[in-house]
């Protein structure tokens, strides 16, 4: 805290947030890095889309797709060719020509081609069915693909597609999640890894411009002095908050809670190359012995509903058979009994300790499930890591049970099934670098996940994911918890919109 309080003093008073024209956003969450081919964390993601811009984008206050630097686009009959048409006259934040070269050297380093990829590319897979890019003049951009895809356009609309400048890529190397540079209408200023992120207002921005001059977005772990500052003014919007904090903020008429649909889960996984972890009898003897209901009531002061699968309701609605593992302890001894688990066997959760949108407070929701689990005769230890470790952690080929989850980057049940558990995104089989931490790789899920890419028949492709969703629960790769509204608490003299998908802080506007 005093660390935190001497660079403010430090900074004003350019960074005062007494200046109109400063906002200050208080997350619970840190970047790992500020480049949007190199991460699939949601703290990063929060300030990705800030600074970088893809060829489409979501609409105003909704999922549909409208253009973003693409002012149009055309697809071929047979859906494999797309012909995109650009913005003209649209700068990079260091001031060079946003065109198709940069559009075809971004998506060169999301697939891994070329001199300028990152050491890792975690959504990589998802762009897997690119062909080939073809430039043939500045303003236009033909990508083919290797077929049909249902999901591609709306893939385009991610963050891992955000246009990167080649010239910072270039000039800073390794060092480009360090000095990031797109097109987008706030621009990278300062970063104080695990204290603060500044972005500055893009005045150069081809669009509606930020309604600040600056954001500062500041790092505070501990959400009561998050929303400490939030009622003594020193911020504006606070992203992680206290359940128990909220009827407070609600009765205070100085603040309001921000309400957005949910578009996530929180799950626990099972890592299927690790003993006893892989036994499909130990992890139904898991499932049937863990109470959501306990779960909703004690970890999220009942401001969540139960997940009956990995795919949010919002955006999947689950078949009205599909069957669900009910919370029943007299059958997850039967099944523990199965596992043939050898004496003194001491299962390991691993769990973050820091807030995330679909887990609050994990701390509390791993305590649940250890006592859950240790009704039915399995002592559990639990161990927290910090985002720093945790992020590197879960794609160590030995990690254990591990708490996860997962927030949606667009409305699409592929966005969950395909980047969670096909096989494709584990990443090379010895260095896993993808989503799906589990390892999960069913050859007949692939199948059917993979046909859904590209069916487009929406009565087809639905029972291609239920399908699928009846594998994921006879299979328990991992065990689905709680879907969690989105929520924010602000100053009443902010005007924020909460985007169901992304963070647009550019938005963010002081009314009085």
């Amino acid at each position: 805290m005093m660390r935190l309080l001497a660079l403010l003093l430090s900074l004003a008073p350019a960074f005062a947030p007494q200046d109109r024209s400063v906002i200050v956003y208080a997350r619970g969450d840190q970047t790992d890095t500020i480049d949007p081919q190199a991460t699939d964390w949601g703290g990063s993601a929060k300030i990705l889309v800030n600074i970088y811009e893809s060829l489409v984008t979501f609409s105003e206050d909704g999922v549909d797709l409208v253009p973003g630097l693409a002012e149009k686009w055309e697809r071929s009959e047979d859906g494999k060719t797309w012909t995109f048409r650009l913005r003209r006259g649209v700068k990079f934040h260091d001031g060079t020509e946003f065109n198709a070269a940069a559009v075809a050297f971004t998506l060169d380093r999301l697939l891994g081609r070329g001199a300028n990829v990152p050491k890792s590319v975690p959504y990589g897979p998802q762009y897997a069915d690119i062909d080939t890019v073809e430039t043939p003049d500045a303003a236009t951009v033909v990508i083919k693909l290797k077929a049909p895809s249902a999901v591609f356009l709306m893939n385009l609309a991610m963050f891992p597609a955000g246009i990167v400048s080649p010239e910072a890529v270039k000039k800073h190397g390794a060092q480009f999640g360090r000095n990031p540079v797109g097109t987008g209408p706030l621009k990278f200023k300062q970063w104080d890894p695990g204290v603060r992120i500044v972005l500055d207002r893009n005045d150069d921005y081809w669009g509606a411009k930020a309604k600040m001059s600056r954001l500062i977005i500041l790092d505070v772990k501990d959400a009561q002095v998050a929303i400490q500052k939030l009622k003594k003014g020193e911020v504006q919007v606070v992203d992680h908050l206290a359940l128990a904090d909220i009827p407070g903020i609600e009765a205070d008429p100085t603040l309001r809670m921000e309400y957005e649909v949910s578009m996530n889960v929180c799950y626990l996984g099972f890592n299927l190359r690790k003993a006893p972890y892989n036994n499909i009898n130990f992890r139904r003897a898991v499932a049937h012995a863990i109470d959501r209901s306990k779960i909703l009531r004690i970890a999220y002061q009942g401001r969540a509903e139960e997940a009956r699968t990995l795919v949010p309701p919002s955006i999947f609605a689950p078949p009205k058979d599909l069957p669900v593992h009910a919370y029943d302890p007299e059958k997850a001894k039967e099944y523990l009994a199965k596992a043939d688990l050898p004496a003194g066997f001491e299962a390991v959760i691993w769990h973050m300790t820091y807030p995330r949108p679909y887990v609050p407070e994990p701390d509390k929701l791993v305590q649940v499930i250890q006592d859950d689990l240790s009704r039915i005769g399995l002592k559990v230890r639990l161990e927290g890591f910090n985002v720093d470790i945790y992020t590197k952690k879960l794609r160590d080929l030995e990690h254990p049970m591990f708490l996860l989850g997962w927030s949606a980057d667009i409305a699409d049940a592929d966005n969950f099934l395909y980047a969670l558990l096909h096989g494709d995104s584990i990443g090379p089989l010895d260095r896993p670098s993808g989503t799906n931490h589990p390892f999960f790789n069913h050859p007949r899920f692939n199948e059917v996940v993979k046909a859904a890419q590209t069916e487009v028949d929406p009565a087809k492709r639905r029972a291609e994911y239920e399908e699928a969703l009846k594998i994921y629960h006879e299979e328990v790769p991992t065990f689905p918890l709680a879907h969690v509204k989105q929520m924010a608490a602000a100053s009443k003299s902010v005007k924020y919109n909460h985007h169901p998908i992304e963070y647009r802080f550019w938005g963010i506007e002081k009314v009085k």
